[in-house]
C-alpha cells in the first residue's frame, strides 16, 4: 500500500513539473517590452519551426507589417530563432539571432543583431499574449 501511495505521488509531481516545463506552443504569439510580436506557425517534429516577426523597436530600421520570415529551433524548452531583415519590401542587410528559455508564459532572450558594422547585443522578454 505505501508503495503504492508513493508511485501515485511521484508520478502527480513528475507530471506536475512536466506540464510546468512545456516548450515553445505551435501558433502562439508572443510580444516583447518593444512591442515587437513574434508569431510561431508550425513546428516540426525534430524541434525547427516557422513564423513571423513584427518588429516595434524603436531606433531600429525594418519596422512593421507585414513583418520578417522568422526560423528556428526549439528543444525542450531552449528555444533560439533568427529573422533576416529582407522580406522582399524592405532589405535592412541584416539579421538577427534570439537564445532563450520558455518559462511558462515568458521567454527571456539575449539577441545579438549582425549588419555592416559591429554587432549590437541586447535581450528581450517575451510574454507570450492568449
Amino acid at each position: 500500500m505505501l508503495c503504492r501511495s508513493f508511485f501515485a505521488l511521484a508520478l502527480l509531481v513528475v507530471s506536475g513539473v512536466a506540464a510546468f516545463a512545456q516548450g515553445l506552443p505551435p501558433w502562439s504569439i508572443w510580444t516583447n517590452q518593444r512591442g515587437s510580436l513574434m508569431k510561431v506557425f508550425a513546428i516540426d517534429g525534430q524541434g525547427n519551426f516557422t513564423g513571423v516577426y513584427i518588429n516595434n523597436a524603436q531606433g531600429f530600421r525594418c519596422q512593421g507589417p507585414p513583418g520578417f520570415p522568422l526560423t528556428g529551433h526549439t528543444r525542450g524548452t531552449a528555444v533560439t530563432f533568427t529573422v533576416v531583415w529582407n522580406n522582399g519590401i524592405q532589405n535592412c542587410n541584416s539579421k538577427t539571432i534570439w537564445n532563450g528559455v520558455v518559462r511558462g508564459k515568458v521567454m527571456p532572450t539575449k539577441w545579438v543583431l549582425i549588419s555592416a558594422g559591429p554587432p549590437q547585443r541586447g535581450a528581450d522578454l517575451f510574454t507570450r499574449l492568449p
